[in-house]
């Protein structure tokens, strides 16, 4: 009986310390997001209003509604927080092949119909871009990792960080 309620304190001294380990990081990467330049304003914002409930003890509830796009936006946010600053990738015309997670896939009219530029951010903190007619991935993909293939396409700046347009690419789920 007596080992039987030591294992009951155990689990519970447990579920308790992994509690204030997920407590911890939420408010470390939550911060990192606050102080990081590879990080949006809206980004910014919304760690900014999430840290503030966490702070304040969440008392109206409001985390629990969240939702899904919010809680991937985050976590995209902090894996820019913390990933190197970007580099482009090959040369121009060279085939490359990475591994990346969809960050944002964005439909745009032009003038030859509905064209969707698929940005993605490999783990060594590369930005890949690349405008397809099809969209094969769609917004419920957002956060998922995928193999791309293809060929570059031309170095580009946006909003100061260095991104590396592909074309003719291959994507699959990894």
């Amino acid at each position: 009986m007596l080992a039987r309620e030591m294992t009951r304190k155990e689990a519970m001294a447990v579920r308790a310390s992994v509690a204030e380990v997920d407590h911890a990081l939420a408010l470390f990467g939550l911060r990192a997001i606050l102080a990081s330049e590879a990080t949006s304003r809206f980004e910014q914002e919304l760690a900014s209003w999430l840290l503030g409930r966490i702070l304040e003890g969440d008392p109206s509830g409001e985390i629990e509604s969240l939702g899904d796009r919010a809680s991937a936006t985050l976590a995209l946010a902090a894996l820019k927080a913390f990933v190197p600053a970007s580099k482009h990738v090959g040369q121009v015309g060279e085939k490359i092949e990475r591994r990346a997670v969809l960050t944002a896939m964005i439909p745009c009219e032009t003038q030859f119909g509905l064209t969707y530029v698929q940005k993605l951010l490999t783990a060594d903190g590369e930005s890949i871009v690349w405008f397809s007619k099809a969209g094969d991935h769609g917004l419920e993909n957002i956060c998922e990792w995928f193999s791309i293939k293809g060929t570059v396409k031309a170095h580009k700046e946006y909003h100061g960080r260095p991104e590396t347009a592909l074309t003719r690419c291959k994507v699959t789920s990894v």
